[in-house]
């Protein structure tokens, strides 16, 4: 028999040579026992042991079950995905998930560093580093009640930024064979599109 936290299931005896109700009695703590039910408190295993105590007739009779006992599973489910992102020198995003009910935080990190890092409270915020597809894990701890999640990846793209504008210009000169002249630019800066 398995059970996960929270779930209960009804002991019961049956068999031995009269009527008698047997008393169940645990071996160890791992579960909560009340009125012939099981109620599963921790992770492990635990042997239950019901027991017909001796009458004049009768020697005492046993009988023994093993509960394993499992922790809850947690999933990580992310929010709304907030790319694509236009490429800017040190520009940020922040990404969001919510977990189970171990109730501890989820975090995030960066598994391609060379695109995009993350900082702030979690690992929420994410630097971006250069355009590409960023992917970040989220991640959320277990505690006595639950188990660790399956990390989760997201990937955000992140878009080349348009270059600034460019102009060339050419003044009129008159040049004799294997004379040479410089062309100059100018460059207009905008800024990168989010």
């Amino acid at each position: 028999m398995t059970l996960a936290i929270g779930q209960m299931a009804a002991l019961a005896t049956t068999g031995g040579s009269w009527h008698r109700r047997g008393d169940v009695h645990l071996e160890q703590r791992q579960l909560h026992h009340r009125q012939h039910h099981a109620h599963r408190r921790v992770s492990g295993g635990c042997t239950v042991t019901a027991t017909k105590a001796a009458d004049t007739n009768y020697n005492q009779a046993t009988a023994t079950v093993a509960v394993t006992t499992s922790l809850n599973a947690q999933t990580i489910t992310f929010g709304a995905n907030p790319g694509p992102v236009t490429y800017a020198p040190a520009g940020t995003f922040t990404v969001s998930a919510t977990g189970g009910g171990s109730l501890n935080p989820v975090t995030f990190s960066s598994t391609t560093s060379g695109i995009c890092t993350t900082g702030g409270a979690n690992g929420a915020t994410v630097t971006i580093v250069t355009a590409g597809t960023c992917i970040i894990a989220a991640d959320q701890a277990g505690n006595t009640t639950h188990a660790a999640a399956s990390q989760v990846p997201q990937s955000i793209v992140i878009n080349k930024a348009s270059q600034a504008v460019l102009t060339a210009t050419a003044t009129l000169l008159t040049l004799a064979i294997g004379q040479t002249a410089a062309l100059r630019h100018h460059r207009r800066h905008s800024a990168p599109a989010r």
